[in-house]
């Protein structure tokens, strides 16, 4: 399970404040599948982001089965990455395989949980 609890990103410049995720909470389930939709500038690639700790989020906490990803060391954090599996804005698939057999090709699981 991966747990979002009460998420935000801000960033700041000089001249400005941007809050690209405002207070987010999501609960997945193991073997649920999610989508995140949203306009252009919604803040759904941040969120995904953050939920591999490529970014930082500003505010909140993530967990996965009950461990919390914010406090990993950069060691544990790496481990922990191998378990997750994203789809970035600008993919690059097999062209000749689907969505499901991309995301599998990358995250071999035991083949009872197909």
């Amino acid at each position: 399970m991966i747990r979002f609890e009460n998420i935000s990103k801000v960033y700041q410049s000089k001249n400005s404040i941007i809050e690209a995720v405002s207070n987010v909470t999501i609960h997945v389930k193991e073997r649920e599948i999610y989508g995140i939709i949203g306009f252009s500038g919604a803040g759904k690639s941040t969120l995904l982001r953050i939920g591999n700790l490529l970014e930082k989020p500003s505010v909140g906490k993530i967990y996965m089965n009950q461990q919390p990803l914010t406090t990993l060391s950069k060691k544990e954090l790496r481990e922990a990455r191998h378990k997750i599996g994203m789809i970035f804005q600008s993919f690059n698939l097999v062209s000749n395989k689907t969505v499901w057999d991309n995301v599998r090709f990358l995250c071999p699981l035991p083949q009872s949980l197909f």
